[in-house]
This record gives structure tokens, C-alpha cells and sequence, in this order.
């Protein structure tokens, strides 16, 4: 009692409501109890990760860190492969039969890019290129004993772009050249000429004076700080008009 007083005391000297759901003593065999399906389904959710499945970390603020990061799905309404989100927004209803469900057992079953990763001499500084610069924002920044794990994205997109540290020019192509040879990231844009004078008032570095015109739309080149090539694209309006 005096532990489940304390739960209740904590939780309302930030600011939580805690209730308590005790079992009626004069029931028998199994009920139902009000909200318990929620946390044992959270447990259940964090136990798809191995990070929380398996006690490997030493301080408890990591622990902490993998659990916010297990929660970023549902919190997100983001289904787990192979289901969709139901009507009270939690994933496990059973996906709708369709084209990539009749498999043969020799179909690959990759559904999606989760991550691509540009490695980077100096994350921080890579932080503020690409979010304060560049007008994306970051997603995940967790520190974990392999390395900082850092990403940011488009906001409008799933995609995460991993800053990985590592020496400098690794993953650079050889040989570059301006206006020839993409980077390894492509971002689009709906006017891409408005965005370059926008994105060069705020000091980032392109290949090119100015974006070039070319048979799929238009295009240039931008250097980030550890000199990787990101590609911006406009699609021409045809195109974009069929979807």
C-alpha cells in the first residue's frame, strides 16, 4: 500500500492523475479491468525491442531513452508491418489481402527505406546545417556506446537521414563533378528556384551559381560542411500534375 501511495504522490507532484485499478476480492476467475489492456499492451510493445527485452544497459537513462524511442510508433499512429492502426488508433487489426501478401515464399518482404545515412566529421555541426540551414528537422538523438545515434528528415516524410560519425571523405564519390554527379540524397522541392534563394541567404554552399534546367525538371547541387552532395530537384509541372 505504502508503494502504491508513493506511485500516486510522485505522479502528482508532476502534474498525473495515477489511479489505481484493484481487483474486486469477491470476483472469481478473470475480469476485465478498466485501462489494464493499455499497459500491458505498452509492455507488450516494448518487448519488439531487444534494448528493453534484454536488461544489457548500464545506466538507467538509457533505458529511459529506449523506452521514448519504442514509444515513438504508437504515439506516432505508425502500424507495424503486416497491420493498420484500428479505430481507437492502436495497431492490430489485420491488413486488407492485397497484391504483396500473395507470396510464394520466395518474395523478399522489405516494405519500406527506414534509414539512409551520410556520414559526418562533426554531428553537431551536421545538426545545425541540416535543420537550421537546410529547414529540416531531427528526429532521434540518442547516445548509445556504438555512437551517437542522430537523424533528421523532411517533416512531411518517414524517411530518416542518419548523421553518422566518421572519418572525413568516407562515402565521397571520386572524381565529382558539378552539375554530373548526384549526391546521395535527393530532396524535392514544389519551386526549387525560390528554395536556392532562400537556402543561399542562409549560407549553405551549392556546386552551381545558380539551379540548371534539364529534361526532368530542374536541379543543383548542395554541399553540406563534411562535403557531401545533396541533391534538390523540382519535377516539371507535367509531371508532378499526373501524381
Amino acid at each position: 500500500m505504502r508503494y502504491k501511495n508513493a506511485v500516486v504522490e510522485h505522479g502528482a507532484a508532476l502534474g498525473i492523475d495515477v489511479e489505481i485499478v484493484r481487483r474486486d476480492r469477491a470476483t472469481r476467475g478473470f475480469v476485465v479491468q478498466p485501462r489494464r489492456s493499455v499497459v500491458e499492451r505498452t509492455f507488450g510493445r516494448h518487448l519488439h525491442h531487444r534494448c528493453l527485452a534484454r536488461d544489457y544497459e548500464a545506466l538507467p537513462s538509457r533505458s529511459e531513452g529506449m523506452v521514448q524511442v519504442a514509444m515513438i510508433p504508437p504515439v506516432c499512429h505508425i502500424p507495424p508491418s503486416g497491420s493498420v492502426s484500428g479505430d481507437d488508433g492502436a495497431a492490430g487489426a489485420k491488413r486488407p489481402p492485397g497484391p504483396a501478401d500473395e507470396r510464394d515464399g520466395t518474395t523478399v518482404m522489405l516494405n519500406t527505406i527506414m534509414y539512409v545515412t551520410l556520414y559526418v566529421t562533426d554531428q553537431d555541426r551536421a545538426l545545425d546545417f541540416y535543420t537550421r540551414q537546410l529547414g529540416l528537422e531531427k528526429r532521434i538523438d540518442f547516445p548509445n556506446p556504438d555512437g551517437r545515434f542522430l537523424t533528421v528528415g523532411v517533416p512531411s516524410s518517414s524517411v530518416e537521414i542518419v548523421l553518422w560519425p566518421h572519418a572525413a571523405a568516407a562515402g565521397q564519390p571520386a572524381g565529382a563533378l558539378p552539375d554530373t554527379t548526384p549526391g546521395p540524397i535527393f530532396l524535392e522541392s514544389d519551386d526549387l528556384w525560390k528554395d536556392f534563394a532562400l537556402l543561399r541567404d542562409r549560407g549553405v554552399t551549392f556546386d552551381q551559381p545558380e539551379p540548371v534546367e534539364y529534361p526532368f525538371g530542374v536541379r543543383i547541387e548542395a554541399v553540406d560542411p563534411d562535403g557531401n552532395r545533396i541533391s534538390l530537384r523540382q519535377r516539371p509541372r507535367a509531371a508532378r500534375a499526373d501524381g
